[in-house]
């Protein structure tokens, strides 16, 4: 009962949102499936600055760079216009994603680490067409 209370509330909640007369630029897009985004991240310290490629396949999110690191695409959750996802390493290490979507732009962090040790990143980036 409470999972389709939930459903509900969030049905609601996204038939509302769709409803905005927010300014087409500034609206994420219905779905972020099919999507690349060019980023750069940039460590907490602003020392390290990397460029890569944020890949919305179906409902996973990867990297192009994280793939090299042998982090396997992780499950994405799209909330409005934000989005979360998990990708872990063959080594158990993982890096979590959250971020923002307007329009063709992205931003957001990235945690990544193991047991709960975590170096924080920040991206921001355009989408690739």
């Amino acid at each position: 009962m409470l999972r389709f209370t939930l459903l509900l509330l969030a049905g609601l909640a996204l038939s509302l949102s769709a409803a905005d007369d927010a300014k087409p630029a500034e609206a994420a897009p219905a779905s972020l499936a099919g999507m690349k985004f060019a980023i750069t991240l940039v460590s907490a310290d602003g020392q390290d600055k990397n460029e890569d490629v944020l890949i919305f396949d179906g409902d996973t999110l990867s990297s192009q760079g994280y793939a090299e690191s042998r982090f396997n695409p992780g499950k994405v959750t799209v909330k409005g216009t934000f989005f979360e996802a998990t990708m872990i390493s063959a080594r158990g290490s993982e890096a979590i994603w959250s971020g923002k979507v307007t329009g063709d732009s992205v931003e957001g962090k990235v945690l990544t680490g193991v047991k709960g040790r975590f170096d924080v990143s920040t991206f921001t980036g355009t989408l690739q067409r």
